[in-house]
């Protein structure tokens, strides 16, 4: 909203493939703006601009692997905005092949999405006078509960028959 990204992509890693990064794409309904996060849940290609990643692997032999890493940056300036507790972006990958090619993919091996779920901790307050009544009422509490068991007898030392002997020979 307003260009401020709350995701971007920073770097794409590959080996065997060649990568363009696309220009923001234009989602079908208007973007949503960070007031509006309270009422959404999911982020996706529906209601956020997004950036499209298109990459050509060219012939590969028997047996050769190819891998692809995307890095991505959140950015904190955005969400320090936004209203929401919890909120989850979805990245939607899909693996093509052309017309005409060899490799065959099933619609389960074309698609993946990874999820990101970005939860926001709000700093809960608490009051000086409230710590301080707390502190002052559980010290309260142990001087009421010494006390108890002082008139009780609990801290009265009981003394041993023989200390008794001695003390009336001492006499």
């Amino acid at each position: 909203h307003g260009g401020n990204y709350f995701l971007s992509l920073s770097q794409v890693i590959t080996n065997n493939a060649s990568c363009t990064v696309q220009n923001l794409t234009k989602p079908p309904r208007p973007p949503v703006h960070p007031e509006e996060f309270q009422h959404t849940s999911r982020l996706n290609g529906t209601n956020t601009h997004c950036q499209v990643v298109k990459c050509h692997l060219g012939r590969l032999a028997k047996g050769t692997e190819v891998s692809v890493g995307l890095l991505r940056l959140v950015h904190n300036e955005f969400f320090r905005r936004a209203k929401f507790k919890s909120l989850t972006v979805v990245s939607t990958f899909e693996l093509g092949a052309k017309e005409g090619s060899v490799l065959q993919l099933t619609e389960a091996s074309r698609w993946s999405e990874s999820l990101l779920e970005v939860i926001q901790m709000r700093p809960v307050l608490i009051s000086l006078w409230i710590l301080i009544g707390s502190v002052l009422g559980g010290l309260f509490l142990l001087a009421l509960l010494v006390f108890c068991l002082w008139k009780l007898g609990f801290f009265a030392r009981k003394k041993i028959p023989e200390e008794e002997k001695r003390e009336e020979k001492l006499e």
